[in-house]
C-alpha cells in the first residue's frame, strides 16, 4: 500500500501553480512535494535541505492561500493512511485471537516440535472482558453497570424542596379570584 506521500501526489488538487504566480521555476509537484514534507517533517529547514529548494521560497508558499488547502489535503490522506493501518492491526489481532482461543497457543514441546495449548482460563476471561467492553463500546452501550444509590436520591430531592422553599419564600399580596364568578 503506498505511503501517504504517494497518495497525497496521486490526487487530483487545485492548480497551485495558477495561484502562485507563472514564470515560476517550481511545478505544482514542488510545491506540493514541500507541502508534503513539511507535513511530515514539521520544518521548512529539513525541507528545503531535502528538495533543495530556498528556504525563504518555501515560506512564501506557507505564507501563500493554497499552502492550507494542501496541507489539509496531505494531512487528510496521512490520517486515512494511519486510520487503514489501524483497521488492519485491529482485524489481524481479532483473528489471531480467535486461532488462539479455537486451537489454543503456540508452545514448544518437549521433543522440540510446537504444539498448541489451551489458552489459561484467566487469560480467556481477559480477552472475553475486553472483547466484551469493546462491542459495548463500539455499539454505544454502557461498559459499567451501577446501582441507583436511595440515600443519594433522597439527598437530591430533600436539596431540591429546600431550593423550592426558599424561592417560593417571597410573600406576594392579591386576591384569588373565582374564575366562575369573573
Amino acid at each position: 500500500m503506498p505511503g501517504p506521500l504517494q497518495l497525497h501526489s496521486n490526487m487530483e488538487s487545485i492548480s497551485v501553480g495558477e495561484l502562485a504566480g507563472a514564470g515560476s521555476k517550481y511545478t505544482d509537484e514542488d510545491r506540493r512535494r514541500a507541502v508534503a514534507e513539511y507535513c511530515l517533517k514539521g520544518s521548512l529547514q529539513a525541507v528545503s535541505r531535502s528538495l533543495g529548494i530556498p528556504r525563504t521560497t518555501i515560506i512564501g508558499w506557507r505564507d501563500s492561500d493554497w499552502w492550507e488547502t494542501e496541507t489539509n489535503a496531505v494531512r487528510t490522506a496521512t490520517d486515512d493512511h494511519i486510520l487503514a493501518s489501524y483497521e488492519r492491526i485491529v482485524q489481524k489481532a481479532a483473528d489471531e485471537t480467535l486461532d488462539r482461543l479455537e486451537n489454543g497457543d503456540h508452545h514448544l514441546g518437549k521433543d522440540g516440535e510446537i504444539i498448541r495449548v489451551p489458552v489459561k482460563a484467566r487469560d480467556l476471561t481477559i480477552v472475553c472482558g475486553t472483547a466484551f467492553d469493546k462491542r459495548a463500546l463500539v455499539l454505544n452501550r454502557p461498559t459499567t453497570i451501577s446501582a441507583a444509590n436511595p440515600d443519594a436520591i433522597k439527598k437530591l430531592v430533600k436539596q431540591f424542596e429546600d431550593l423550592a422553599d426558599r424561592h417560593n419564600a417571597r410573600i406576594i399580596e392579591g386576591e384569588v379570584l373565582d374564575s366562575n364568578n369573573a
